[in-house]
């Protein structure tokens, strides 16, 4: 009798974590992508890479707190601290964006997300400030003209998509390609509105509704 024997992935060893993360480094991110279903969802390159294909910036993040929290000292946990410190200085949360820049360089201290070392003391270039007009602004001093609502900084096309399908239906989309700490990221921010009070009613509305946390950012006028 004649037996046919088929094989699947699922069947495979998992691939060996260093050469991943190598093949990462290296930025061949398709060959990841193909064997992404061979990765234990409990193993860190699992979890990590998971991270690196959500196209959710928030379940990206929680992904990478997994591999900081469960894997403590491995090859994902610098990866991983290099993505979170990433992800909070693009939101503008330089504090935070700090402390995860510091584990990675007590930990992994020659990690290539050390460089270029970022200003964590300057506004994120990717957040143009909240100014309003005060008694003893100079009225020469440009005002900001309109509102709108970011609502992510992504390094992937897809993730800008994805929040763009979620966030169009209130109102005007705007994508910029900005880039800092040496990473192109796409800001996604949403609405052209006259006053900050109507942006920070847009941006509670938007939380409410998808559980987007986004913050109020000036724009210019075309």
């Amino acid at each position: 009798m004649l037996m046919l024997i088929t094989t699947s992935h699922a069947a495979e060893p998992p691939p060996d974590e260093k050469w991943l993360f190598e093949r990462y480094q290296a930025g061949d991110i398709d060959t990841i992508h193909y064997l992404l279903d061979r990765l234990p969802d409990s193993s860190a390159a699992g979890k990590f890479f998971r991270g690196v294909f959500e196209s959710d910036g928030d379940a990206a993040r929680f992904y990478y707190d997994q591999v900081v929290a469960l894997y403590p000292r491995s090859i994902a946990e610098g990866w991983a601290l290099g993505k979170l410190w990433q992800y909070h200085y693009a939101k503008g949360d330089n504090d935070q964006a700090q402390r995860y820049y510091q584990f990675l360089k007590e930990r992994h201290p020659d990690h290539p997300y050390l460089t270029p070392v970022p200003d964590f003391k300057a506004k994120s270039s990717l957040v143009k400030p909240a100014v309003s007009a005060s008694p003893t602004q100079d009225a020469s001093e440009p005002k900001p003209a309109l509102w709108a609502v970011q609502v992510g900084a992504f390094g992937r096309k897809s993730g800008a998509e994805a929040t763009v399908k979620k966030v169009k239906k209130y109102g005007a989309v705007t994508q910029v390609v900005r880039e800092t700490a040496g990473q192109k990221l796409t800001v996604v921010m949403v609405g052209r509105l006259e006053s900050m009070d109507e942006a920070q009613r847009l941006a509670d509305q938007i939380n409410r509704e998808t559980g987007i946390t986004g913050r109020i950012v000036a724009l210019d006028k075309p």
